[in-house]
């Protein structure tokens, strides 16, 4: 039997924490490897943008919001649930907040296509982790589009970030920036799979750098945006942070977080007003 001594025991404590830091670095400079080439096949224009979205009344109207369908797991039936609630509700279209597939692959693209066009409902998406495994990109931006783009619909502006690394990096920073300083729209809006706060959660749960969730959170300050939409997390949970409203909502799917249930959001355009509500789903 091998007796360690006290300094064996914190050399080894020091060698495994510097080998964990050493992971999540490499990690993080792999995301911004990856990030930085989806920057630059959306900002060169080589991957189609989404058009803006045409609604019959431009000041009043409702849409949905719900965030990882997971198409391809076995978690994966709850977005035609949620897709038949908008109809009948009269939605005119629906924001999905990343993580539409299980594992990037053709097929769960192709299927979550047909969920929305088997009922005719418009959608927009952002990019989320899943959607990029297993190269997924290459994949995405052939099937869905854009990961970095932003739309209107009627008096709305959507901003759809791209976070499936966890991280934004300058160069779409500073695209954010430019793109939110032109819109005179009265509503702004942000959506992005990775959020920049999930309350007390752990931070597997949100961006990997406080500091791009610092420079996020101030921005969507400086230019009035009213919603912070993102997903990731399989539950819900909301917060007003100065004058915006920060919603997570990753529960279109029942591979449910602890003490969560399926959710996604109805939100209301009225004129100058805009309002959410938080669906359950049983």
């Amino acid at each position: 039997m091998v007796d360690f001594t006290d300094s064996d025991r914190l050399s080894s404590m020091k060698f495994f924490r510097i080998s964990i830091i050493l992971f999540v670095l490499a990690c993080t400079n792999l995301g911004f490897d990856q990030l930085n080439n989806r920057v630059q096949d959306n900002l060169s224009g080589s991957v189609t943008a989404p058009k803006d979205i045409t609604v019959s009344n431009p000041t009043s109207f409702t849409f949905t919001v719900l965030g990882d369908t997971h198409i391809g797991s076995s978690g994966g039936g709850v977005a035609q649930r949620v897709v038949a609630n908008a109809v009948a509700a009269g939605d005119a279209f629906a924001v999905v907040a990343g993580d539409l597939s299980q594992g990037g692959q053709d097929g769960e693209f192709t299927q979550f296509k047909q969920i929305f066009a088997a009922q005719n409902l418009t959608f927009r998406a952002a990019i989320g982790n899943h959607d990029i495994y297993f190269g997924g990109w290459d994949r995405y931006k052939v099937q869905i589009g854009r990961s970095i783009y932003s739309f209107n619909a009627g008096n709305v502006h959507f901003l759809m970030a791209d976070t499936a690394n966890g991280v934004l990096g300058q160069d779409q920073l500073d695209w954010m920036e430019q793109d939110l300083s032109r819109s005179n729209a009265t509503h702004k809006i942000v959506i992005t799979h990775f959020p920049p706060w999930n309350g007390n959660f752990s931070s597997i749960y949100k961006m990997s750098s406080e500091e791009e969730a610092a420079i996020l959170k101030d921005m969507v300050y400086r230019y009035g945006v009213k919603f912070v939409f993102a997903g990731h997390f399989h539950g819900y949970n909301e917060a007003d942070i100065g004058g915006t409203k920060y919603i997570v909502t990753g529960g279109a799917n029942d591979i449910i977080d602890i003490g969560q249930k399926m959710n996604f959001v109805r939100v209301t355009v009225n004129g100058a007003s805009i309002s959410s509500q938080v669906i359950y789903l049983q």
